[in-house]
């Protein structure tokens, strides 16, 4: 009797421990899929805030002149936003997005053009910077999105053989003037590395710093001339491993805007 008492006492804990584990396991599962929904709307709703921004702020044309591609309605995107102080466009690819200013490196980092937070957002210049772009070496951060939004597209520089010839160029755009910019250099980096520093003006340093970057480059690019009267653009985003993908690009022309 006794052995026939404890095996239905045994019996039921491991029914009990079963259904613990089975609640648990379902829990996890409901969780994860909560999350991964809550996760894909907000990409969505980050997606059509952009498109809708782009639709109504940015005309682009089948020019072959970079300096007729697309224009920008500042007027109505700073009414939307002051914090706008640029628009950058990789060319023939998806990143096209206006820049962000807050004169630090957090403001933008997770919320959209309407200060609302996003988790994947702005395109933003680096807070050191001069937000009127006239510094000699200016960065631009955005986020190695999943959905390949942001800059997200930037890895395919490092993973497409081909991608680099098709996509030499991009530009920034701002309420003065365009420019265009020939990418010289591309390469992984860490967080605290020697990319982020901002050199202002025509020196040895920068001459120095900008043989660096070639240096470091996964492409050779001994052809593209790169000077320290030169100006020159670095995006920024999240690689594996914690580290950081850098592009970065020379002005080779600039355009007055009327």
């Amino acid at each position: 009797m006794n052995e026939d008492k404890e095996l239905k006492e045994t019996t039921k804990k491991s029914i009990f421990n079963y259904k613990i584990i089975l609640a648990v396991g379902l829990l996890i599962v409901f969780s994860s899929i909560a999350g991964l929904v809550y996760i894909i709307m907000g990409y969505e709703k980050t997606n059509q805030l952009y498109a809708n921004i782009t639709e109504s702020n940015l005309e682009y044309t089948a020019s072959t002149s970079w300096q007729d591609m697309l224009d920008v309605d500042f007027d109505s995107l700073t009414k939307i936003n002051p914090d706008v102080v640029g628009w950058i466009y990789v060319e023939g690819t998806d990143i096209s997005y206006p820049i962000m200013y807050s004169g630090d490196d957090e403001g933008y980092l997770r919320r959209d053009i309407n200060k609302e937070y996003a988790k994947a957002g702005s395109i933003f210049l680096e807070g050191y910077n001069l937000p009127d772009f006239t510094d000699s070496h200016n960065i631009i951060y955005g986020h190695n999105m999943r959905n390949l939004s942001m800059f997200g597209t930037l890895k395919y520089y490092k993973s497409n053989d081909n991608y680099y010839d098709e996509h030499k160029y991009f530009q920034i755009i701002t309420p003065n003037k365009k420019m265009r910019f020939e990418i010289f250099s591309y390469f992984d980096t860490d967080p605290a590395s020697f990319v982020y520093t901002v050199p202002y003006s025509d020196s040895p340093e920068f001459e120095e710093y900008i043989g660096t970057l070639k240096t470091n480059s996964y492409i050779d690019a001994d052809d593209i001339a790169v000077k320290a009267s030169d100006q020159i653009v670095t995006l920024s985003t999240c690689s594996s491993s914690e580290m950081r993908f850098t592009v970065h690009g020379v002005m080779i022309d600039v355009e007055k805007v009327q």
